[in-house]
C-alpha cells in the first residue's frame, strides 16, 4: 500500500487535502458541540489548527517518510482546511478574490509552515530510524 501511495504522490496530496477539508467542513458543528460545555466555539477551530492538524502532519510524516510530500501535504492540508471554512462560512454576498485573500488569517499561514516543518522533520527522522534498524 505504501509503495502504491509513493508511486502516485497526487493520491497522497489528495489525502492531505481531504483531511484538511473535512476539518474545515466540520468546524461549525464542532463549535456548536463544544459550546454546549460552556466553552467558546472558537476552541474547536483552535483544536483543529493547534492539535489535530499538527498531529496529522506528524503521523503522515512517519507513515510516508518523504520530506517533499510532507511539505507539499502541509500546504494541501491547510488549503483544504481554509476551503472547508470558506464553504461553511460563506458571506451573504458571496466570495470574491479580494475577500478570499483578506480572509486568510496570517496565523494560519504560520501554522502551515509549522505543519511543513513538523512533517518534514518527522519524515526525515523516520528515514534515519528506518536505516538504522
Amino acid at each position: 500500500m505504501k509503495r502504491l501511495l509513493l508511486e502516485k504522490p497526487f493520491i497522497v496530496l489528495l489525502i492531505y487535502l481531504v483531511a484538511g477539508l473535512a476539518l474545515g467542513l466540520v468546524d461549525p458543528n464542532a463549535g456548536r458541540w463544544i459550546q454546549q460545555f460552556g466553552v467558546k466555539p472558537g476552541l474547536a477551530t483552535a483544536l483543529s489548527v493547534n492539535v489535530i492538524m499538527p498531529l496529522l502532519a506528524v503521523l503522515f510524516g512517519v507513515a510516508l517518510r518523504q520530506v517533499g510530500l510532507a511539505i507539499l501535504g502541509a500546504v494541501a492540508m491547510t488549503w483544504g482546511f481554509m476551503f472547508g471554512l470558506m464553504l461553511r462560512y460563506t458571506p451573504d454576498n458571496g466570495w470574491n478574490v479580494g475577500e478570499l485573500l483578506r480572509s486568510v488569517p496570517p496565523l494560519l499561514i504560520v501554522a502551515c509552515l509549522g505543519y511543513a516543518v513538523l512533517g518534514a522533520v518527522t519524515a526525515k527522522a523516520s528515514q534515519i530510524f528506518r536505516k538504522s534498524e
